[in-house]
């Protein structure tokens, strides 16, 4: 796409996961107008919807630290060893608050629909807008395993990737 703006630029490169353009300020304009002709030209019919893979549907009873001790020896995580992505259905919401500045993390308290006793900890970050809509529901959420060590006291946590009413 940036080879047929060419014209309107000083130098250009990249690749499939990043481009750098310079442009002269008196082609600006110009060359916004036509990547964003281009790029609704490419989109067009296209289902731009995201997707999120998930790995695997596990329960609450499947986590501990065994399993996430397992998970670790995937590592390291990044581009071309994505970390595991995991779903869980129809949690039960016992607590949820909002944490950080200007309160746009939600964190949540989640036990499995089974009844366990085993209550589960889970941080969205950028989640505001779902507070009003888990309290007191059930969730499917999709997340990453990760362990959290703070002032000593180890413990598992979801990272809330997606989160949705139960169904």
């Amino acid at each position: 796409t940036l080879e047929k703006c060419s014209e309107l630029l000083i130098k250009y490169g990249g690749h499939s996961q990043a481009a750098g353009v310079t442009v002269d300020n008196k082609n600006l304009e110009k060359f916004y107008e036509k990547m964003n002709s281009l790029i609704e030209k490419e989109l067009e019919g296209k289902d731009i919807s995201p997707v999120i893979e998930i790995d695997a549907e596990i329960t609450p009873e499947d986590i501990d630290f065994n399993f996430t001790e397992s998970l670790r020896k995937f590592e390291p995580f990044g581009m071309g060893n994505p970390q595991p992505v995991f779903m869980m259905k129809k949690l039960i919401v016992e607590e949820v608050k909002t944490v950080g500045n200007g309160d746009k993390h939600l964190k949540l308290f989640l036990r499995g629909e089974s009844g366990t006793p085993k209550i589960l900890e889970a941080i969205g970050f950028n989640f505001p807008n779902h507070f009003n809509l888990v309290k007191g529901n059930k969730v499917d959420v999709v997340f990453n395993l990760e362990e959290d060590n703070w002032n000593g006291n180890q413990k598992i946590q979801l990272k809330m990737i997606d989160l949705k009413l139960a169904v």
